[in-house]
């Protein structure tokens, strides 16, 4: 089991699998783009945008951060738009720890360069 887990995408398949890992008993911690999800997700526990209606895990936590999402993390979970993941992991790379997995869950390919 991993003690840390980072996912980095809070649409809809970003934020079941971060609910997922959580209620099997990971230390999950979701970040998303838009600071006001991620405002809400904390208050309310729902992502009202892309799972409406779906209770997440009480031990599921959120940030705004990127640098927070991968830091001291073992697990990474990159979860953007196709379009986003080069842009969203140069910007992680200076934070991730040494060892850590890095998983990406994107979906779709680069419209530009089509990879």
């Amino acid at each position: 089991m991993y003690k840390s887990v980072g996912v980095i995408g809070g649409g809809s398949w970003g934020t079941t699998l971060a609910d997922l890992l959580a209620k099997k008993g990971h230390s999950v911690t979701l970040w998303a783009y838009e600071n006001e999800l991620v405002r809400e997700m904390q208050d309310r526990r729902e992502n009202s945008i892309y799972l409406q209606g779906i209770r997440l895990a009480d031990n599921l936590c959120f940030t705004e951060s990127l640098q927070d999402v991968v830091s001291d993390k073992e697990l990474l979970l990159f979860v953007v738009p196709s379009q986003a993941l080069r842009g969203v992991l140069a910007a992680t790379i200076p934070y991730i720890r040494a060892g850590a997995i890095l998983v990406s869950a994107s979906k779709g390919i680069e419209v530009d360069t089509l990879k």
